[in-house]
Parts: structure tokens; C-alpha cells; sequence
């Protein structure tokens, strides 16, 4: 099936909302407006959807999400991107080849155009939450994966891998937010398998620490304090070891230790980490209760602190990410 035929998903949308092209432009580009997103004029738009609806054209990814979220509807019943059903993928030796020509393209300027789009990801995330900047972490995160096998030179290598582990974090976290633990999980394991390769060990710290969320979440704190003392996060710096040593007290509450565990956690956790007291104040009071900690409430604990030391470290200006 080609864009042609799934693009009448499109059309079929603006009808639905009883829209004519001219109001479905006007209406694409306020909501564009209201997400700080600059698109073309309306009357530009009006000929963008007409070829979109058509199938002369298809939607790039910025536009993708406006559409989906102007009608309400997944980008795939939109007819924006393909399922198991429709386009066959390009044979297995065309992408490879691919993956190779796009490595080989890859320079000090890539890298640093990447850096900054990653910023703003990050600075879309802050601002306007997962719906914002999800699609696009995504489609980043999947081009650093292509490339970084493919990539002949050292330095370039462990500069992709770093940026790598930040974007995969960062789409990691916005799984935690989303409800989905599975993908978080998933998401964290490659920002730790590219923080390894990279060689930044302070870009393990919240891999980990989001995915303890994402296990305690799912009742895994087991499974979470594993996460939390394996091998090379020893190495990381003071200030990320009493993030880790908070984190595992927590997550030992949460495995059914003793309530010292969480008082503990909180005392390291709150003067050299510098964490966020609006997320610990709550767990800080059940020091005067005997009542078993909530995993649910630490899980969430956890994913802001897997933030806080995500954000720092995709500031380029940070410590850790300098190291």
C-alpha cells in the first residue's frame, strides 16, 4: 500500500471535524503556535495538506505530530506511518549500505548540529512535557543507533555515544511519564550500553536510577537494587555515588527493608546530591510513621531524579558531561 492510498486517513480526518483545507490550515497552524513550533503560513499550508491528502507528499515529522494531535488521532490511523501491513521495508543489503553512507557523512559538524538538537529536544521536553518533543527524541535516538556501529573514527564514535545515552535517557524518561515502564526499561538499557561505550561513567547515573522507577514500578525492587549496584557505577564521581546511595536506600524501602533504609536515603540524598526537596518531602515525613513506604510513590521519586540528572548531564556546560 502506498502513501497515495494511506493518505486518505488524512483526508477522512478533516472531514470528520467537518473542516474545510483552508480551516484545517488555519487551524494546523495555531496549533503549531501554541507549541512554540514555526510553520508555514496558512495559505502554504493549505497547498501542504492538499498534496499530503493526495499523496503527492509526504508529512515530515514535525508535521506528523501537529496532525496527530489537531485530529486526535494516532499518526498510523492517520495513515502517517506505516504498520506491519503496509509498505514492505527496503531489502536487509539497502540498509545496510545506508547505515554505512550515513557513518561516513558524519563529521565534527554533525556532531555538534546533533548537540544542539538535542538541546532543544530537552528544552521541549521541560516546557511542554512528552507530547512536545517524544516523537522527535525518538527519531534522533533511532539515527545515533544506526550510525554509531558504522562510525570509523574514534573520537566521533564516543562523541555519538554520549549523545546517544543522553537521548535515549531523556526517551526513557518520557516512557516513565507515559505509563510505560517496559519501553523505559528498554530505553535505559541502551543509555547504559552507550554511556559504556563512550566511556563517561557519569552517564550510567540515570539510566539507573530510571531504571529502578521503572522496576519498582512494576514490583521488581529486587531486580532494582541489582540495577542500582552493578559494576562501573562505582566509578562515578561523589556527587552521583550519594544520588546512587539515596536511590538504593529507597529502593530497599520499597523491597521491604526496614524504614531506616528510607530514612537513610533521604538524609544522604537531600544535602551533598542536591535533589529536588518537593520530591523527597513526602517520603521524609513517613520517618514519624510506621507505615510501610509506598513503591509506587519512590518509583516516581526515582524517574525525577533520573530527570534532574538527565538534564544536567545534557547541558554541555555540566561537569559530567564535559568529563
Amino acid at each position: 500500500m502506498d502513501f497515495a492510498e494511506r493518505s486518505i486517513g488524512l483526508r477522512a480526518a478533516r472531514v470528520a471535524q467537518g473542516w474545510s483545507q483552508s480551516d484545517a490550515a488555519h487551524a494546523l497552524a495555531r496549533t503549531a503556535a501554541d507549541r512554540g513550533m514555526r510553520v508555514a503560513v496558512p495559505a502554504s499550508l493549505k497547498t501542504q495538506l492538499s498534496r499530503w491528502e493526495n499523496g503527492h507528499a509526504v508529512p515530515e515529522a514535525p508535521y506528523r505530530i501537529l496532525l496527530a494531535e489537531l485530529y486526535g488521532r494516532t499518526a498510523v490511523e492517520l495513515g502517517l506511518e506505516r504498520t506491519a501491513h503496509t509498505d514492505p521495508e527496503p531489502d536487509p543489503a539497502g540498509r545496510l549500505r545506508a547505515r554505512v553512507a550515513a557513518a561516513a557523512a558524519v563529521d565534527g559538524a554533525v556532531v555538534a548540529l546533533w548537540q544542539r538538537q538535542l538541546t532543544t529536544l530537552q528544552e521541549l521536553d521541560d516546557r511542554l512535557g512528552a507530547p512536545g518533543a517524544a516523537a522527535a527524541i525518538r527519531v534522533l535516538v533511532d539515527q545515533l543507533e544506526a550510525v554509531l556501529p558504522h562510525l570509523p573514527e574514534r573520537d566521533h564514535r564516543r562523541a555519538v555515544a554520549a549523545l546517544l545515552s543522553r537521548a535515549a535517557a531523556l526517551a526513557g524518561i518520557q516512557a516513565l511519564d507515559a505509563g510505560d515502564p517496559d519501553s523505559a526499561d528498554a530505553r535505559f538499557v541502551a543509555a547504559a550500553d552507550a554511556a559504556t561505550a563512550a566511556g563517561v561513567p557519569a552517564l550510567s547515573v540515570a539510566p539507573a536510577l530510571g531504571r529502578a522507577a521503572a522496576l519498582v514500578e512494576v514490583g521488581e525492587a529486587v531486580a532494582a537494587l541489582a540495577v542500582l549496584q552493578h559494576d562501573g557505577l562505582e566509578h562515578v564521581d561523589p556527587h552521583h555515588r550519594a544520588q546512587l546511595s539515596a536511590a538504593t536506600g529507597a529502593v530497599r524501602a520499597a523491597a521491604g527493608h526496614t524504614e531506616s533504609d528510607l530514612r537513610l536515603a533521604v538524609d544522604i540524598a537531600l544535602p551533598p546530591a542536591g535533589l529536588a526537596v518537593e520530591h523527597v518531602a513526602d517520603l521524609h515525613q513517613r520517618q514519624v510513621t510506621p507505615v510501610p513506604p509506598d513503591p509506587a510513590q519512590i518509583a516516581r521519586w526515582l524517574g525525577a531524579q533520573a530527570r534532574a540528572v538527565a538534564r544536567e548531564s545534557t547541558d554541555p556546560t555540566s561537569s559530567s558531561a564535559a568529563r
